[in-house]
């Protein structure tokens, strides 16, 4: 979706990190509009899901805009029908690491390769900070640092079906 103001793209991304593309208008103005009016945040925020329907509808067609995007008290994407690098990104790491647990190395290093290709830059690259982003920066930033270093891993292990690496680190390794 190719939206010209920086906050509609924020606002999507906002939505895509919660669970099922799913959030009340409040926690949407809590994460963007936290010292404005009441009112003048609401109208923001209708003038923002407007600008993103228009978006959509450039994309799908202005009669498909509800398979993708539903906006009443709770805004919703519909992730079923979309496709977000991030979200992407996770489900290939959380396969890959479920796959190197199993010894499965030759589907672990292909669902790491996946995610390293959906991993194109930092969450919300060249964006000004979001408070709301912060950790889900930091996640996708240690996520990918385990994809790298599993890859590496395996890489050099020259991965099969019968050979594994010497020794596999924790599945969930924290970064100092």
């Amino acid at each position: 979706i190719a939206c010209t103001r920086r906050r509609d793209r924020q606002i999507i991304a906002f939505r895509a990190t919660r669970p099922h593309g799913r959030a009340t208008r409040a926690e949407i103005i809590a994460a963007f509009w936290p010292e404005a009016d009441r009112q003048l945040a609401g109208q923001s925020l209708r003038t923002a899901c407007s600008t993103i329907r228009r978006a959509i509808a450039a994309c799908v067609g202005r009669a498909n805009v509800g398979r993708y995007f539903i906006g009443d008290y709770v805004l919703q994407l519909v992730l079923e029908n979309t496709v977000i690098s991030s979200r992407e990104f996770g489900k290939e790491y959380e396969l890959a690491m479920a796959a190197y647990e199993r010894r499965a190395y030759a589907t672990a290093f292909a669902h790491l390769r996946a995610a390293e290709l959906l991993y194109r830059s930092p969450f919300l690259a060249g964006e000004p900070p979001a408070g709301w982003a912060v950790p889900y920066e930091a996640q996708f930033a240690a996520m990918f640092g385990e994809v790298v270093s599993r890859l590496d891993r395996l890489s050099a292990a020259q991965w099969s079906s019968d050979a594994a690496p010497a020794r596999p680190s924790p599945i969930h390794q924290v970064s100092a």
